[in-house]
């Protein structure tokens, strides 16, 4: 059980130490985490620094997953090589006696094959379970830590990608940016928690929205985009006016009070020529349209 700390910095890593000893999963441990993080008011620390301590531990766990990798094979490699020296000897010294035992030698072979498979059996295993790990880590690197939809550095990489089929293939597909209205008053207002719950609550409805072949991303503060691969602009215009709809009927509540939230949109198609920078340079300028022209609706490029 965790001890009452005076301040924030012991209780995460007391924290951190009790999960690693208990052998928690790195979910369990981002739960544990989340919880923490709504009760930072409790302790003299803002989001910002908590962030960065979470990102330290994930960093850290990414690098002890490594070392047992490598521990765990270089393991197996030993307990096979043991057990090949140990067993080549054994039938050396067989073959090399003057009454060679044809049945013992068979019975040395068998036990022999019998421990390369069981080392072999207990190594994939290892190898099997490892890879989940780090799959689950992956996972967790393209992933925005606070919202849970993909992040900025999978957006830049799966917006290239596309980009390289559409010219191979003559493939198309759309953005659309949601830039939330009026956002600094929300936090100036409730508080950087609530405006953090907010980005949560549009996350959540951005992605029940989205159909395959459809992704949402953070871009960075209050910005989101949605990516539809071969999709025109008429349909990403309809996604759009979906996502502002959702966002402004929608009401979150936070601590017994309504926060109302509205979002502006911008929506472009690729075309033949676009790179990163032209494709997001025009689909924000519709946004920054949208806010011009009275925010909470939709304007195309």
């Amino acid at each position: 059980m965790i001890k009452n700390c005076s301040d924030f910095d012991s209780y995460f890593k007391e924290l951190v130490q009790l999960c690693k000893k208990d052998g928690l999963h790195r979910e369990q441990m981002e739960k544990l985490l989340d919880v923490l993080y709504e009760n930072c008011d409790k302790f003299d620390l803002s989001q910002p620094e908590y962030r960065k301590m979470v990102l330290a531990y994930s960093d850290t766990h990414a690098s002890d997953v490594a070392k047992d990798t490598l521990k765990n094979f270089q393991e197996s490699t030993e307990n096979i090589s043991d057990i090949t020296k140990l067993n080549i000897e054994q039938v050396e010294r067989i073959i090399l006696d003057e009454e060679l035992d044809l049945s013992n030698l068979k019975n040395k072979v068998d036990s022999f094959h019998t421990e390369i498979f069981g080392e072999l059996e207990k190594a994939n295993k290892k190898i099997e379970n490892l890879q989940q790990e780090i799959h689950s880590l992956e996972k967790e690197v393209n992933l925005d830590h606070l919202t849970k939809v993909f992040n900025r550095k999978t957006l830049i990489e799966d917006i290239n990608h596309l980009i390289e089929v559409a010219q191979s293939k003559e493939n198309t597909f759309s953005i659309v940016i949601l830039d939330l209205d009026d956002f600094k008053l929300i936090n100036d207002r409730h508080g950087h928690l609530a405006g953090d719950k907010v980005l949560i609550y549009v996350a959540k409805l951005l992605k029940a929205m989205v159909k395959t072949g459809a992704k949402v991303y953070r871009f960075g503060g209050e910005e989101f985009i949605i990516v539809m691969n071969e999709a025109f602009v008429d349909e990403a215009k309809v996604m759009a006016h979906k996502a502002v709809e959702a966002v402004g009927k929608n009401k979150l509540k936070f601590k017994s009070e309504i926060i109302t939230i509205t979002a502006s949109v911008g929506v472009t198609q690729y075309r033949e020529g676009d790179d990163y920078e032209t494709l997001f340079a025009r689909a924000d300028k519709a946004m920054y349209e949208a806010k011009a022209n009275g925010k909470n609706r939709v304007e195309l490029r």
